[in-house]
């Protein structure tokens, strides 16, 4: 792949990142503040939000990171590698936001 499209879709890819993180944050700063969490299993609540946060959010904005570095030193192949991880990462994410969705009401 070219490194031109390449520098676009992780620009991209980022900027779709920051407003996730951004949406959840907005989300979740009331709850936050009110104290009342939702919670049915307050296990499986703690469980999915720390799946949510931390490797939907957190660890595919740490891949991100290295993603952009590796397309800012023109190399494609790591970069790629990189993209198919981080779709992992968020795949998970996005499973815990569906049940988060399903179990709390909560639009993550």
């Amino acid at each position: 792949m070219a490194i031109t499209p390449l520098k676009k879709i992780t620009h991209l890819y980022l900027a779709l990142l920051a407003a996730r993180i951004a949406w959840n944050a907005a989300i979740l700063t009331p709850l936050w503040f009110n104290g009342e969490w939702p919670s049915t299993t307050e296990l499986y609540f703690w469980l999915a939000l720390l799946v949510r946060l931390g490797v939907g959010l957190i660890v595919a904005g740490a891949f991100g990171y290295m993603i952009w570095d590796c397309v800012r030193r023109r190399a494609t192949q790591s970069a790629t590698a990189l993209y198919y991880l981080s779709m992992l990462f968020i795949f998970f994410g996005e499973l815990s936001a569906q049940y988060l969705l399903q179990a709390e009401s909560l639009p993550l």
